[in-house]
């Protein structure tokens, strides 16, 4: 059986958005606690958070078990949040990494699970996902790449180092899915659209 991890990318400072973007209500829980459970659902081994900004704060608010990556250098940007994770988890000889992002909520354990199941087939090293006419996280990178996404920055996310080994790619379709909450006004959208009230 394939042992894959799952980052989820926690460590950015919101500053668009007034206040910590990880800890807007969701539901009957937080933004991230939300994500962590979706993850938690799936068939990966184990689930990995990449803290940075507001890190005690948001800590005390996840009330669902996960390993916590600490990540001092988060002000250097998401790509740099990727290297950070996948070395650490490079240690612990996961066939895959599955990355995926704090403000994603729309993300489902089915879907994530059809990542896995592509990933598991082997016939790609790259599972990642399509929307809005481009590719990005969620995907699973193989361990052959653990070397070049530690290599990402501040300039360079995974859409970069996904584009550049297309022949090795799988993508799957998640226009639905993948809806990046990076406004106020986006986030109060989505939720209204996802529960039927204002948060």
């Amino acid at each position: 059986m394939n042992k894959i991890g799952i980052i989820v990318l926690a460590a950015g400072a919101s500053s668009r958005m007034g206040s910590p973007k990880q800890l807007l209500k969701w539901g009957e829980t937080t933004l991230l606690a939300h994500v962590i459970s979706v993850a938690k659902n799936t068939k990966a081994t184990e689930v990995f958070v990449v803290l940075g900004a507001n890190e005690d704060l948001i800590k005390k608010s996840i009330a669902v078990d996960a390993n916590i990556l600490s990540h001092n250098d988060w002000e250097q940007g998401l790509g740099s949040s990727i290297a950070f994770g996948v070395k650490k988890l490079q240690k612990l000889d996961f066939d895959g990494i599955l990355i995926m992002l704090a403000d994603q909520p729309l993300v489902t354990d089915v879907y994530l699970n059809r990542l896995l199941k592509n990933f598991i087939k082997g016939d790609k090293k790259i599972i990642a996902s399509r929307f809005s006419g481009s590719v990005g996280v969620p995907a699973i990178f193989s361990a052959e790449y653990y070397d070049e996404l530690q290599k990402l920055n501040n300039d360079y996310g995974a859409k970069h180092l996904i584009k550049s080994h297309f022949e090795d790619v799988c993508t799957l379709q998640a226009d639905h899915l993948v809806i990046d909450i990076d406004t106020i006004d986006a986030y109060k959208e989505i939720y209204k659209q996802q529960f039927g009230t204002s948060h």
